[in-house]
């Protein structure tokens, strides 16, 4: 989030539309950073790098106010550069550690795309703890939760009012 609200990118923002994550109402927001402003990299192979521009959306919850999703999708990558396609989706949500609520992310989604191959990359961030001084010392773990399902991460939109 920093590298796209941090004044030096000058990332542009724009309204896109109203919608629904994990049911609550979130605001969603289009942006642009252009590539000179970019800090953004994308690597191949440990070889090459590049710093493209990005564009995506930032959905924030109507009454709190915090930003609940951050997409970004790289813009104008080079033809000689063998990564095509460079996405991520990152979701925060509330978790409750020792009794007290923190906005933390949720699931992050990663797609990396070739001429020849294309890559997915999910990342589930759950059962966070509180570190203390205290530790136990488990070896037969049965409270691992199920992966999350699709109603935590989909998105449900209302159709887009038509400006006559």
């Amino acid at each position: 989030m920093r590298e796209i609200f941090e004044p030096a990118t000058q990332a542009k923002f724009e309204w896109d539309h109203w919608g629904t994550l994990r049911g609550r109402r979130v605001l969603a927001f289009s942006y642009r950073v252009a590539q000179f402003r970019s800090q953004w990299h994308i690597n191949y192979d440990r070889k090459l790098d590049i710093v493209p521009a990005y564009k995506g959306l930032i959905y924030v919850d109507k009454e709190t106010h915090h930003v609940m999703r951050v997409t970004l999708e790289a813009e104008d990558i080079p033809s000689s550069f063998p990564v095509r396609r460079a996405d991520t989706v990152l979701d925060y949500d509330f978790q409750d550690i020792s009794g007290h609520t923190f906005l933390l992310p949720l699931k992050a989604t990663t797609i990396m795309g070739a001429s020849d191959y294309m890559t997915k990359n999910d990342e589930e961030f759950r059962v966070y703890r509180k570190y203390s001084a205290e530790s136990d010392i488990k070896f037969d773990v049965t409270d691992v939760p199920a992966p999350l399902t699709d109603d935590k991460t989909k998105e449900t939109t209302e159709p887009k009012t038509v400006k006559k």
